[in-house]
Formats: C-alpha cells, structure tokens, sequence
C-alpha cells in the first residue's frame, strides 16, 4: 500500500500545501541505502533506474525533502535533504543518517517497516489542490499498478500484484483514458448551462 496525504496553509497571499508526506508498508531500505536514496544519480539496479527521480520530484516543488525507513529487521532511520536559506556558493548536503521515531501525525502511513517520505518548505505550489482532480489523475498515471486488467503481450490479461493507493486515506482507482482495460472509476459527465446574461457555461474534462 502506498499512502500520500497533504495538509492545506492558507494565508492572504497562497494557498498551498504546508506538506505532503508519502508512505508504504513496503520492504523498507537498510541505512546504507537510505543514506544514498536523495542523492542524484545513485542506483543499486541497473536496469534502466538513474535514481534521480525521487529528489528531482521533491525540489522542483519545495526545499526540504525528509525520508524515514525501516527494513523488515532493523529500526526506524532518518535523513534529510534541505535547500532553503542555502548562499549561492553554498553545496546542499545530505544529513547523516541517524535513528529516529516517525512523526506522530504520519505514523498511519506506514506499517511496521517501510518508508516515508516528507516534502515541505513548499514554494513552487501555488493554487489550492483540487482533490478530486489529483485523485482521477492518479487514477490514470498509475493505472497499470493499481487496476484490476493490464495489457501484457498486447492482451488485457488480470493483474495480479494489485496495489493500492491512497490520498487523504480515500482509495485511488484506476482509470484507461482508452478504455481498453477496465477502469475502475470514469470522468463525470458535465451538464451545459446558462449563466443570468444567456452565456453558455461548460467544463473541460482532461483525459
């Protein structure tokens, strides 16, 4: 399971997200593997896996990037990537990992090991989230994880390694723009109407 959940700050001049925090209750990482997870370009498989797009994801949209992880026999350890206040001539270091407890507030996140990650000093995020946009949009973005039927060999065959995906705890469900497998979920259809001076009003539905 893969959980993703954000909490909203709004003030006079934005609103946007004061944090988003990710969390699975998957294999977790050992410490020697955690301390090179946000570093770019590290990788310990080849197979076509750069190891920049955990960090490239974080710092195109805020400065601190915080990752927790704990294997199946291990504790709970800590490091962090933070690029606010840095000078110009200034080299962004990652912190040396330490055992640390998770933060109360997402601790539901993960299970008894696994990983979380937390992005915030967010600056680059400047509109409210419209949840039920992200949530259809993940839909389709990870489909071929979460839905029921994928295409193999260029036949719609069952999925068997179905994970499950969550935002703000409500389960995120599959959507093929095509319609060749499955969905799970489909675009609401959107009624056309008139607003006091005769205009015609309708919404745009991106696929």
């Amino acid at each position: 399971k893969v959980h993703v959940t954000y909490s909203d700050r709004t003030s006079r001049k934005r609103n946007r997200p004061e944090q988003i925090a990710f969390g699975d209750d998957g294999h977790g990482m050992e410490g020697e593997v955690l301390q090179y997870c946000l570093r770019l370009g590290y990788s310990k498989r080849y197979d076509d896996r750069k190891g920049i797009w955990m960090t490239f994801a974080a710092i195109s949209l805020c400065q601190k990037i915080e990752a927790y992880s704990r294997p199946k026999r291990g504790n709970w350890n800590y490091t962090y990537l933070d690029i606010g206040g840095l000078n110009k001539d200034d080299e962004p270091s990652i912190s040396p990992i330490v055992q640390k407890d998770l933060p109360d507030e997402y601790a539901h996140l993960v299970g008894d090991f696994g990983t979380l990650v937390i992005w915030s000093k967010i600056d680059r995020v400047d509109s409210p989230v419209n949840e039920g946009e992200l949530i259809h949009h993940m839909g389709r973005i990870y489909r071929k994880f979460i839905g029921d039927e994928i295409i193999h060999d260029k036949k719609v065959v069952k999925n068997d390694d179905v994970r499950n995906l969550y935002i703000n705890s409500e389960i995120v469900k599959s959507f093929d723009p095509l319609f060749v497998t499955k969905s799970q979920q489909y675009p609401n259809d959107e009624i056309t109407t008139l607003d006091d001076d005769g205009a015609m009003l309708c919404a745009v539905y991106h696929l």
